[in-house]
């Protein structure tokens, strides 16, 4: 059993079984991996957003977004048994991604996954103000060891509770899942420079946005400072956070009406090009498995069934 610690205003109250949290500030452990790979499970408003981390130690979830079925569909692309799941992790309470959790029998009870983190918040708007196991609080800042990968959360702008991006460390490799914000920060830019791949929110077009139909009010929502990035913005962040060591980017949480993945890989190529990336750039599939990137070898479609 391993023992909680407060370190810099972050304070947890839980003993944890497999792992170990700490605060940022400290330098991170230097964790061990021979493999990285990445996937969505699904990634816009209509169907949810789900997001699959695997190492040689661990099988990690960012959000519960996408409903139960189709969760159960990608991971039998995805060759992984629900069961193999370690941990999940969710950004917020909107309901695109927490609508698995919303059932009668969701995916952690059929299938026994023991921890799902959140920040304090955001479990009191789940319906958990005092959490007990699988639900633990993981403060900004902080950070959670589950195998070989740390997991930090990261503050950043949008129109809920408390909000966070996730930084995943294994080894040499880090992935930043940044979906659902208005706003880049320059915290954020410090946090996530040079990570080695990126999940990162392309969501709009700003003209398809402006002349959608939509509610004035939805408008102005995803246009503003707590909303979601444009693919203007997605260009102009990205090609801050890029470096020689990023190998690749997945343009994530684009919308069905106000985008189109070709709009997004173009505006965000061409700005990245100018930077110097040279790296690929893919965009999630909005409505299921994307199919793995691996740092050992791209584009793996297991076979393996549940």
């Amino acid at each position: 059993m391993t023992k909680s610690i407060n370190r810099n205003g972050c304070r947890e109250d839980y003993f944890l079984l497999t792992c170990w949290i700490w605060c940022t500030g400290k330098d991170d452990p230097q964790l061990v991996s021979s493999d990285f790979a990445f996937c969505s499970l699904g990634s816009c408003s209509q169907h949810g957003n789900s997001y699959l981390v695997r190492t040689p130690e661990a099988c990690i979830m960012v959000d519960y977004g996408v409903r139960l079925r189709r969760t159960e569909r990608a991971l039998q692309q995805a060759g992984i048994h629900p069961s193999d799941i370690d941990a999940i992790f969710i950004t917020h309470e909107h309901t695109d991604h927490i609508q698995g959790l919303r059932i009668k029998y969701p995916l952690h009870v059929r299938h026994g996954i023991r921890r799902i983190y959140a920040t304090p918040r955001t479990l009191k708007r789940l319906g958990y103000p005092t959490p007990s196991p699988p639900f633990y609080p993981l403060s900004p800042g902080c950070a959670v060891e589950i195998g070989d990968v740390a997991v930090t959360g990261l503050r950043k702008p949008h129109d809920a509770v408390q909000p966070v991006a996730y930084r995943l460390r294994a080894g040499r490799k880090t992935l930043a899942v940044v979906t659902d914000l208005g706003e880049m920060t320059p915290g954020l830019t410090s946090s996530l420079r040079g990570s080695t791949h990126l999940i990162f929110e392309s969501n709009h077009d700003v003209q398809m946005e402006k002349s959608s139909g939509r509610p004035p009010s939805v408008i102005r929502r995803v246009l503003g400072e707590r909303g979601h990035l444009s693919n203007n913005q997605a260009a102009e962040a990205l090609s801050r956070l890029a470096t020689k060591r990023t190998e690749e980017i997945m343009l994530a949480h684009l919308s069905i009406e106000c985008n189109q993945p070709k709009l997004a890989l173009k505006k965000v190529g061409d700005r990245l090009a100018q930077a110097g990336y040279s790296g690929q750039i893919t965009a999630a599939d909005p409505s299921g498995f994307s199919g793995w990137v691996s740092s050992a070898n791209r584009n793996i479609r297991p076979s393996v069934g549940l």
